[in-house]
């Protein structure tokens, strides 16, 4: 229970580029670290300067958090994104710690080629974290949407297994175990309320036949997506053109 239990956030700034209607938005994770995101909103609902984002509007129903690969960062899923919000979605893309712009700690910098396996493994606390920060500003888990890239794909899964609430998950070449965050039991824990997107491509041998025990294992009401030549995590989203419209299309029918 020791990860799972209420993350504090300290802190949460807002920066906003007026020229893409994306905000960068900080926060601090209960161990200290300073997790930077991009959080995009759908241009009608876009805010003023400095202003903090509002969800008692009509219509402004769910968020979807993204969760990147190694080595990557949250700019990964920007084309995706802006997909999504055009269609409705809000998207928090982090960079989980230790990459991208989320290097700063109480304890010091932070680097994750210098990382041990239980370093990688503290980052849900950056899940939980932005987990809180999406509650924070209104958004029930039951309308929060989980999309992960490898180890962030482990991620996605391995906190959807302890909250139930959460509708939907998109796991993009996930793996039995990356870094310590092993999914083979917690993916049995999902539960036929919940959605799963699985998706990994042949040549990526290790996904590839994780996905199909992971399929196997789960109660969740799921769907397998498998290629060829497409590569790994997000790389799939340049190479299978289709794949981030199906992504899309597919969100847009759970919550209809």
């Amino acid at each position: 229970m020791g990860l799972y239990k209420i993350c504090q956030i300290q802190k949460i700034t807002l920066k906003i580029n007026l020229q893409n209607k994306m905000e960068k938005i900080t926060f601090q994770t209960e161990d200290g670290v300073k997790i930077v995101a991009d959080w995009y909103q759908p241009e009608t609902q876009s805010q003023g300067k400095n202003e903090r984002p509002k969800t008692d509007q009509p219509g402004i129903k769910k968020a979807i958090l993204m969760l990147h690969m190694m080595p990557s960062d949250k700019t990964s899923w920007k084309s995706l994104a802006e997909k999504l919000t055009k269609v409705g979605f809000y998207c928090l893309a982090t960079d989980l710690r230790g990459h991208g712009e989320s290097t700063n700690s109480t304890k010091g910098p932070l680097n994750y080629n210098k990382f041990v396996d239980q370093e990688h493994q503290l980052s849900r606390l950056d899940v939980l974290g932005a987990i809180k920060f999406l509650k924070d500003i209104g958004f029930t888990k039951e309308k929060i949407v989980l999309i992960g890239a490898s180890v962030g794909a482990n991620l996605a899964i391995d906190y959807a297994a302890h909250n139930p609430d959460i509708k939907a998950i998109v796991a993009l070449s996930p793996g039995l175990d990356y870094k310590g965050i092993e999914i083979e039991a917690a993916i049995s824990k999902l539960t036929q309320k919940q959605f799963l997107l699985l998706a990994a491509s042949q040549e990526d041998s290790y996904s590839f036949s994780s996905v199909k025990i992971l399929s196997e294992k789960t109660k969740a009401q799921k769907q397998t997506k498998l290629f060829k030549n497409v590569g790994h995590g997000t790389d799939m989203l340049i190479k299978e053109k289709d794949l981030e419209n199906e992504i899309v299309d597919w969100l847009i029918k759970i919550f209809k």
